[in-house]
């Protein structure tokens, strides 16, 4: 799991004696972020799917191909409420590096998704993500 480390202001820093411009968050790699979320809806008991989307070139052939729609999240995730019964949850997940930037295109799925009555979250670190899942009765 990532750790959070301690945010300090140059005032603070200054006083503890520390150097300010090394005390900064962490900027997690967005293979990281993902891979701690998936391990977390894994063991939660979520099935996690990776939706593949974007431009792609077909092997031996210069000729390139768009799979899924644009704007499409990395990820849907789903879980059966109970084994008696059979409503299912799900989500889309769309991760990100610390420092990463939402396109247009994703905004707009999002929005659309949203209308759907459909959830969905853009994560950036596991405890953003951890606190959307807890708001959202998950």
């Amino acid at each position: 799991m990532a750790k959070a480390l301690l945010r300090l202001s140059s005032a603070q820093a200054r006083r503890l004696g520390q150097p300010t411009s090394r005390i900064t968050k962490p900027r997690l790699s967005e293979s990281s972020v993902a891979k701690t979320i998936k391990d977390f809806l894994l063991a939660e008991g979520w099935t996690v799917l990776r939706l593949q989307s974007g431009l792609f070139q077909r092997p031996g052939s210069k000729d390139r191909i768009t799979i899924g729609e644009k704007g499409l999240p990395d990820y849907v995730c789903m879980r059966e409420d109970s084994y008696f019964d059979t409503t299912a949850k799900l989500f889309f997940l769309e991760t990100k590096a610390t420092n990463g930037k939402v396109r247009p295109s994703q905004e707009e799925w999002m929005k659309n998704a949203k209308r759907r009555g459909l959830k969905s979250v853009v994560a950036y670190s596991f405890d953003q993500f951890k606190e959307w899942y807890a708001n959202h009765c998950l």
